[in-house]
């Protein structure tokens, strides 16, 4: 289970159950987040 949530610096990932994985094109990078774990992926500039 998980949220995501659109931004205006960008899109906000927050994980309560399981494991997600987010494509991060802006930082060309793969990040997995467990619970309790959150991620900001930040819009291009």
């Amino acid at each position: 289970r998980w949220l995501t949530e659109d931004r205006c610096e960008g899109t906000f990932f927050r994980v309560t159950r399981g494991v997600v994985t987010v494509e991060d094109f802006a930082r060309d990078r793969t990040v997995t987040l467990g619970p309790g774990d959150s991620y900001l992926a930040r819009r291009r500039r």
